[in-house]
């Protein structure tokens, strides 16, 4: 129940910033992507999205935990993001969070912990996540480009909030903005909240 208040009391931050990577006049959505995500150990972040096998899960270090799920849901995002918006699959670009790049349409993904991008950002509202999947997105203009920061409490949240901004972008596209739910052959009902 907390997740969906707070989710709908952010709706307008979330859905201005996806309006703004849709919207052809207000920015150009062919520009370049950037999705800044924590590779941890790994040698590149899609190593990390597939190494599953290797990270120990049960031990005490998280490093390895978050990098893999994070990368993961970095991966899906440059996976789906074409196929929801008009933007190429060849411009999208993975890369770690040591800076902030100096052009281009940035999605910071993971937590404070994971991503010293996102811990410097000076977002609105402290938030108090209640669970390990609880998450929040935020998006907001900076320098003519969309910064979307999409903030798991821990790893599960980063990759539950990957998929929410997923599915307000489908909803979007195919029209469905004002629909309550929906149905796609073979999915389960999705239910915009």
């Amino acid at each position: 129940m907390y997740l969906k208040n707070y989710i709908l009391h952010h709706l307008p931050a979330f859905t201005l910033g996806i309006f703004l990577l849709l919207c052809k006049n207000g920015i150009n959505v062919n520009a370049q992507v950037n999705i800044l995500v924590n590779k941890g150990s790994f040698a590149s972040i899609e190593e990390a999205a597939i190494s599953e096998e290797k990270v120990n899960w049960s031990d005490a270090d998280l490093t390895d935990d978050r990098a893999c799920t994070e990368c993961f849901a970095a991966v899906e995002l440059a996976h789906f993001l074409p196929l929801c918006t008009s933007t190429s699959e060849k411009d999208i670009l993975l890369n770690t969070p040591d800076k902030l790049p100096g052009s281009g349409n940035v999605f910071l993904l993971g937590s404070r912990e994971s991503n010293p991008l996102i811990s410097r950002q000076k977002l609105p509202e402290a938030v108090e996540f209640k669970s390990d999947q609880s998450f929040r997105i935020y998006a907001f203009r900076e320098n003519n480009r969309t910064i979307t920061v999409i903030e798991g409490k821990d790893r599960a949240g980063t990759l539950y909030g990957v998929y929410a901004y997923l599915n307000e972008l489908v909803l979007l596209s195919m029209g469905l903005e004002n629909k309550e739910q929906f149905t796609l052959p073979g999915l389960p009902i999705c239910r915009k909240i």
